[in-house]
């Protein structure tokens, strides 16, 4: 129950902001890529915005009376996959949105159930997610881009979500409270030969692969203070902590290059390299007019 609850918990944070104006934006972080992350503060809702390689430009993306979040770029970040729940107020469902033409298509639809934190494969031809839509927990399916062919990889009596596709698309990690904690866990792309990487008493989330597939980087309360951003090996071996924990700073993301970390703490965008040095705020949200989460560093060549 306490994942499953974890999906509308940014929807619970939402209402204790305003919205107000824009944020300021601040100069570029190389390697200059775009970064697409959540924002709340735009007629209090989340929507997904794109910052620019070069700062200039700050786009609302899925400008919609709903809750948009959880943006995955396709591998040409021609497109990305992201949870909403646009047509169904009570339930998140997976679309995908074209930039190029500001298309939006919806790829799941069984209704009254949940369909979420969609992670796009590094070759493009499946979509993994996480959905209640076969029992009364969550569990990890994959589909093709379109929705077709849904497939279950998971059917643990426990809750699992939040899967993230290694580069060379042959593992994905994802969270699970199978251990009686919400522990971060490895399997094959069948669903098969699932491994407890963190082991840990406390709670490790949202895993994300290095580009190079030699470590994981994930947000965790190992710091009593608070979440901070933690990078371990793909075995769960020498996890070292690379943010501050007070603030909490959550869902950290590589950049395409493997030298940078992006994450959120308390309402903005930050930036580090692989071992929290030169940490850099990319947003300024200081004054709560708008929070931003989830960044997402668009790929490309």
């Amino acid at each position: 129950m306490q994942l499953r609850n974890s999906i509308l918990l940014w929807a619970a944070v939402a209402l204790t902001a305003c919205a107000l104006s824009p944020d300021e934006v601040l100069p570029p972080v190389p390697p200059n890529r775009d970064l697409a992350y959540a924002g709340f503060g735009v007629a209090g809702r989340y929507d997904i915005f794109l910052l620019n390689a070069n700062a200039t430009v700050d786009t609302n993306l899925t400008l919609w009376s709903s809750f948009d979040f959880w943006p995955s770029w396709s591998p040409d970040g021609s497109r990305f996959a992201f949870e909403s729940t646009r047509n169904d107020s009570a339930h998140l469902d997976i679309f995908i949105l074209e930039l190029a033409s500001s298309n939006v298509i919806q790829v799941t639809f069984d209704s009254g159930f949940n369909h979420s934190q969609p992670a796009w494969s590094p070759v493009g031809t499946r979509i993994a997610f996480a959905s209640d839509r076969d029992s009364a927990g969550l569990d990890i399916y994959l589909m093709d881009p379109d929705g077709a062919n849904v497939r279950r990889l998971t059917s643990d009596l426990h809750d699992d979500a939040q899967p993230t596709w290694s580069p060379a698309g042959d593992r994905i990690a994802f969270v699970s409270n199978r251990s009686g904690n919400l522990d971060i866990f490895v399997m094959d792309t069948l669903g098969g030969a699932a491994v407890n990487l963190t082991h840990d008493a406390a709670t490790d989330l949202a895993p994300d692969w290095s580009p190079d597939g030699a470590r994981i980087a994930f947000h965790s309360t190992r710091d009593p203070t608070g979440y901070a951003i933690w990078v371990m090996d793909t075995t769960g071996a020498n996890a070292k902590k690379i943010s501050p924990s007070s603030p909490d700073c959550e869902l950290p993301d590589w950049s395409p290059d493997g030298v940078r970390i992006a994450y959120d703490c308390d309402g903005d965008i930050w930036v580090s390299d692989t071992a929290g040095g030169n940490r850099v705020r990319i947003t300024r949200t200081s004054n709560r007019q708008r929070l931003e989460t989830m960044a997402r560093w668009r790929p490309g060549p």
